[in-house]
């Protein structure tokens, strides 16, 4: 009983005696970024996204200046920017693309994808390979 007795109070000290905590990992903000608008009551504290658009909803982009010199998009539906994508999608970075040209080509599959109902228009990296836009 004399051992037993012991090897329980060294299991015990082993297993409390360690006062080294595990920091937790720590994820680094994705590279990539994607602003889609929300609307945020403070009353309430909810938070709503934007509704689906309409198959009657009329959808427009614009080109706008990415950081260092490169293009992005906006995406608006009815009139309202719905999408802000200062970077190229599925690439890491936060650089834009090079070309306006190629901004235009993405705007134009994100809509075409939105218009199909998929959102958020996800695009995809063979996507943007098959379009030229990247190497």
């Amino acid at each position: 009983m004399k051992y037993l007795t012991i090897i329980f109070a060294t299991l015990l000290l082993a297993a409390c005696g360690s006062n080294k905590r595990e920091e937790p990992a720590v994820i680094p903000e994705p590279a990539i970024s994607t602003t889609i608008e929300v609307h945020v009551d403070t009353d309430t504290k909810q938070i709503t996204m934007p509704a689906q658009p309409s198959p009657s909803s009329q959808y427009s982009f614009q080109v706008i200046a990415g950081e260092a010199g490169t293009f992005g998009y906006e995406i608006y539906v009815d009139g309202k920017k719905t999408i802000s994508q200062p970077n190229i999608p599925a690439v890491p970075g936060t650089l834009g693309f090079a070309k306006q040209e190629h901004a235009e080509k993405v705007a134009a599959l994100a809509i075409e994808k939105m218009r199909k109902g998929v959102m958020p228009p996800t695009i995809q990296p063979e996507e943007l390979e098959k379009l030229g836009v990247v190497k």
